[in-house]
């Protein structure tokens, strides 16, 4: 293959890529209004029950006697399979 022949390749890959990637874009971005104000309220109500699942696992966590670093420092070393726990 010449150079020419690489760079023209290349550009119609690129081209094609970048169109491909932005077609998906453009038609995931159809959000009516009505959808985006309940996902607003839905993703607001989510947050605050995480929110309030935290401080009841930290809770849980302080009842214990256990600090949460030294809790997810267990946690994380128990999830990793290369750490022998």
């Amino acid at each position: 293959m010449t150079f020419r022949t690489k760079k023209i390749t290349g550009f119609f890959l690129f081209f094609v890529l970048t169109a491909t990637t932005l077609f998906a874009q453009a038609d995931q971005a159809k959000v009516t209004d009505a959808e985006l104000n309940k996902f607003a309220a839905v993703f607001q109500q989510m947050r605050m029950m995480n929110q309030q699942v935290q401080q009841k696992m930290a809770q849980v966590v302080a009842d214990e006697e256990m600090e949460i670093q030294r809790f997810n420092e267990i946690h994380k070393a128990k999830m990793d399979p290369s750490i022998e726990t």
